[in-house]
């Protein structure tokens, strides 16, 4: 999985715990923010805000860990030994 997808995931089952309607569509950016938009039955859409940081998605007032290990982490491990 990437990133994406898991922060994808981890926004899916925080907004299924703590919000309402359905994910639609999710935008990362390079500094750690989050965009999302939500839509609930017979509803407008709504762009909600949240950011990751490390291994670790803020929405909603609530936090998701995810497994992730980043990159440049991983590059480091293949020179190391």
């Amino acid at each position: 999985m990437t990133l994406a997808s898991k922060v994808r995931t981890a926004i899916t089952i925080l907004n299924n715990h703590y919000g309402y309607g359905d994910v639609r569509s999710v935008v990362i950016y390079l500094d750690g923010r989050i965009e999302y938009q939500v839509q609930g039955f017979q509803m407008r859409p709504q762009l909600r805000r949240g950011r990751l940081a490390g291994n670790t998605v803020y929405a909603l007032g609530h936090q998701r860990t995810i497994n992730h290990t980043p990159a440049s982490a991983l590059t480091y491990a293949r020179y190391a030994s």
